[in-house]
């Protein structure tokens, strides 16, 4: 996740070392994962936020939509 994509160099990418190298990269837990585990959850959209927070307070939910905005790679990836 986090080396080099067939002929694209991650040094080529300019991204910080904690990006993933593709940005469509994906862990599958195929039995999920406790929500002790999970630290936070970030949303695009206010509505969502709401909801996560009133389902979960016990979860930092946090509503940040510049993370859902494209990175600095794009143009290796469309």
């Amino acid at each position: 996740m986090f080396g080099d994509y067939g002929h694209i160099k991650r040094p080529s990418l300019n991204i910080p070392d904690h990006y993933t190298t593709n940005p469509q990269a994906e862990v599958l837990l195929l039995d999920g994962a406790p929500i002790d585990n999970i630290t936070g959850v970030y949303f695009q959209r206010s509505a969502t936020h709401q909801q996560c927070s009133a389902q979960f307070p016990d979860l930092p939910c946090h509503l940040k939509g510049g993370y859902f905005e494209g990175r600095n790679d794009y143009v290796h990836w469309k």
